[in-house]
């Protein structure tokens, strides 16, 4: 069973920058988001900003107003439900269908985060 989660990088250290494992020698990045620095996208009815850095992905901010690069997670988990590996997927080697997923729960979590500030 495979999971995914959203986390923080300050200094958007990944892993490893190689295409993702089992994927194909060549990958053709997708270009859906090239040349934006930020993003609008729509949370519950509510138009949320999202910035966005061409080659480490979408911003999130934190309760203390610091920002922090977002970094796509992939869990495996065995057949207990404890975690076997993690592998982290940079901004470049998303699909496009992965970056638009992506941004929307970066935007979810901003507003969430905005809201526990007030």
């Amino acid at each position: 069973m495979a999971r995914s989660m959203v986390s923080s990088s300050r200094d958007a250290v990944v892993c490893s920058d190689a295409p993702w494992p089992g994927s194909l020698e060549t990958f053709d990045r997708p270009r859906n988001y090239d040349g934006l620095n930020k993003v609008m996208v729509d949370v519950e009815g509510v138009m949320e900003e999202v910035m966005l850095d061409p080659e480490r992905g979408p911003i999130l901010i934190e309760r203390d107003g610091s920002q922090m690069y977002a970094m796509l997670n992939y869990a495996q988990a065995d057949y207990s439900g404890r975690h076997t590996t993690r592998i982290e997927k940079t901004w470049t080697y998303l699909t496009s269908t992965e970056r638009t997923v992506f941004l929307h729960m970066v935007a979810k979590k901003n507003k969430r985060t905005r809201e526990l500030v007030k």
